[in-house]
């Protein structure tokens, strides 16, 4: 089982690169490339997150040039399929916004991220809840990274320039 070193996560940077920590332990470093394209760098690994479409978009994540993830929204929904060429099922993603955005990730009815934005504070942090559902440690970091690529813009909205931003477990 993974644990992170910290039971806050803390996105740095500001613009095109950032960096998320668990105390003093670099996750993963995140570059954006272009506007649709960004570089994941975990553990010496390199992984290029794309974009495509704009009504139906689709992500897909390769690693030396091979697909290992792609998520694909459905027209206009709030509902995406994300698949992992390990694993042999889809997971799904939801957006919620009542009263608070929330993005979940699951498999069938287990819950493996929560990630929402918890209002009532004046720079409202994301908490991420982690369910049960064992995952490799790189495929939930890419996770979390293609929940702050998602939601990246909304946070500067609350937060302004502010170059960290606080995830709490």
């Amino acid at each position: 089982m993974f644990a992170f070193t910290s039971d806050t996560l803390v996105w740095k940077g500001q613009d095109k690169h950032f960096q998320l920590f668990s105390g003093e332990e670099l996750l993963l470093d995140l570059r954006y490339l272009t506007s649709g394209e960004q570089e994941c760098r975990i553990n010496g690994r390199s992984f290029f997150f794309e974009r495509r479409g704009f009504w139906n978009p689709i992500y897909q994540v390769c690693e030396d040039g091979i697909q290992v993830m792609r998520m694909q929204h459905q027209f206009w929904g709030s509902k995406a399929h994300i698949t992992f060429a390990a694993l042999d099922e889809p997971l799904e993603m939801r957006y919620k916004n009542d009263p608070q955005l929330s993005i979940v990730i699951s498999k069938g009815t287990e819950q493996i991220i929560r990630y929402a934005l918890q209002l009532g504070l004046q720079k409202p942090p994301f908490r991420i809840e982690l369910g049960n559902f064992m995952l490799e440690v790189d495929q939930l970091l890419l996770l979390l990274t293609l929940c702050f690529i998602l939601t990246k813009d909304i946070v500067r909205e609350y937060h302004g320039a502010q170059d960290e931003l606080l995830l709490l477990l």
